[in-house]
C-alpha cells in the first residue's frame, strides 16, 4: 500500500491511498495527517494498512493532477 499526504481541492491536507496502477487516489475520510492514521491504527490494534483499508474514502483524484499541481506534500 502507498500512502500520501496530499492538499485536497478546498487546499486541506489530507492522507491518501494510491491505487495498484499508481493513477487513482482514495482520500481517506476525516484523515489530516499520517500521524493520524497512526493514532488511529495504534488506538484500533491495527496496522497502517488495515486501519486505512478500514477508513472510507468516498473521493478519488488523479495522482498525475496531484504530482502536476505539487499537491503532493
Amino acid at each position: 500500500m502507498r500512502l500520501i499526504q496530499l492538499l485536497d481541492d478546498a487546499g486541506t491536507a489530507r492522507v491518501g491511498v494510491v491505487d495498484a496502477a499508481g493513477a487513482q487516489v482514495r482520500v481517506l475520510d476525516g484523515v489530516d495527517s499520517s500521524r493520524d492514521l497512526a493514532a488511529a491504527a495504534i488506538a484500533a490494534g491495527r496496522n497502517l494498512d488495515e486501519q486505512a483499508d478500514a477508513t472510507p474514502g468516498a473521493q478519488s483524484l488523479h495522482y498525475d493532477t496531484l504530482l502536476r499541481e505539487r499537491r503532493v506534500l
